[in-house]
């Protein structure tokens, strides 16, 4: 029963007011945090995906340029 008789007072109604906004703020708090997090995770995995396919036409580009003769310009050069 006390705390009933203290939230019937005007300093318990405002500390009580003051308790479910700071509540309410470390909720939204907690919220755009874990949304930052999955935001985040979205850009590494795109990051990665961009980053191997990047990676795949440079090995294919590695391996036709080592596919060709070394004097394969010899005919473009007039001496």
């Amino acid at each position: 029963m006390p705390i009933a008789l203290w939230l019937g007072t005007l300093g318990g109604r405002v500390s009580m007011a003051v308790a479910l906004i700071v509540g309410l703020g470390l909720i939204r708090a907690a919220d755009v945090r874990h949304q930052q997090s999955v935001g985040v995770q979205k850009e590494r995995a795109s990051v990665e995906k961009k980053g191997n396919e990047v990676d795949a036409r440079a090995q294919t580009a590695r391996r036709a340029a080592e596919q060709r003769p070394t004097d394969s310009l010899r005919n473009y050069y007039r001496d």
